[in-house]
């Protein structure tokens, strides 16, 4: 698997979790107040988009923005503590990709750079 195409992987799971864990206005909430969220709200899709056109866009958004971070993990951890393990191993992906893309140090922010 390249890397491009594991981190597509990495970011549908990241969607998925987002789905699984939000409705499409908890998320809207939760994105709209992380830090500079307000900012990046505008670029979300419309309040009538789906769901699932919502997470993902709210994934490229944060893929753009360089905030697939641990902050964000953190932050989800705060909001559902009881999905904590699906968070840290959704994280982990991210990390790991970090790792084979030649950055050895897991506390790297961000997970994901532009490029």
């Amino acid at each position: 698997m390249t890397g491009e195409k594991s981190t597509e992987e990495h970011e549908k799971r990241l969607t998925r979790l987002l789905l699984h864990m939000f409705s499409v206005e908890e998320l809207r909430r939760f994105f709209r107040f992380m830090p500079g969220g307000h900012d990046m709200t505008f670029d979300l899709p419309a309040p009538t988009a789906t769901p699932s056109a919502t997470a993902a866009a709210i994934v490229e958004i944060l893929k753009q923005y360089n905030k697939i971070d641990r902050e964000l993990f953190d932050r989800l951890v705060e909001e559902r503590p009881r999905r904590e393990a699906e968070i840290r191993q959704v994280q982990a992906l991210f990390v790991a990709a970090e790792g084979a893309a030649g950055n050895a140090d897991p506390k790297v922010v961000p997970f994901i750079k532009r490029g």
